[in-house]
């Protein structure tokens, strides 16, 4: 008898134990659930809400939005000074060596992956024009050092509003120098 109470005890505290546990489990399923059909009627929406942001929060996108393009514009200004110091050290280089050295032609593909950015950051694509090709490298170099520099105070003219075609067609006539000066052609 006294046998029989003991595996009644256990068995009742064994039941309790797994009645929590499905208890816990279907709870789970069941939010599960709501969350599920919230998430899809979202989706059904186009993810847009209901009713429309508070206006300190359109205020404060709008200032982030701000902030992000004058950052995005100091970016392409950095870039544009680089290009030219690079361009003024090849210049330099040349100068002295009367040749391109394995540094500068390192400094020439650099060069060139600097000035493909920025002409992306322009708005520009690869519009490969007719240029007229430099009759010789120290031409090509000079050519290179004076088309960056006005490439930068072009840059520096424009807003973060707007789009320069000049400067466009100037970072097309540099990759041209580049392609010049990289590979002869």
């Amino acid at each position: 008898m006294l046998h029989k109470k003991l595996i009644n005890n256990l068995f009742l505290k064994e039941m309790k134990g797994f009645t929590r546990t499905i208890s816990i489990l279907l709870f789970i399923f069941l939010t599960s659930i709501v969350a599920l059909a919230q998430f899809d009627s979202d989706n059904q929406n186009g993810g847009k809400r209901d009713e429309p942001l508070p206006q300190n929060i359109k205020e404060t996108l709008a200032k982030q939005r701000i902030e992000d393009e004058k950052k995005e514009h100091q970016k392409l200004l950095d870039k544009g000074n680089k290009a030219v110091k690079m361009s003024e050290d090849l210049k330099k280089s040349f100068a002295k060596n009367n040749k391109l050295t394995t540094k500068d032609k390192d400094n020439l593909k650099d060069l060139e992956k600097l000035l493909k950015n920025i002409r992306k950051d322009l708005g520009g694509g690869d519009d490969e024009g007719e240029e007229e090709k430099p009759i010789s490298m120290a031409t090509a170099i000079n050519v290179l050092a004076d088309t960056t520099a006005n490439l930068y105070q072009e840059i520096k003219k424009t807003s973060r509003y707007t789009i320069s075609a000049v400067a466009i067609k100037s970072s097309n006539s540099i990759l041209s120098i580049l392609n010049f000066l990289r590979f002869g052609k």
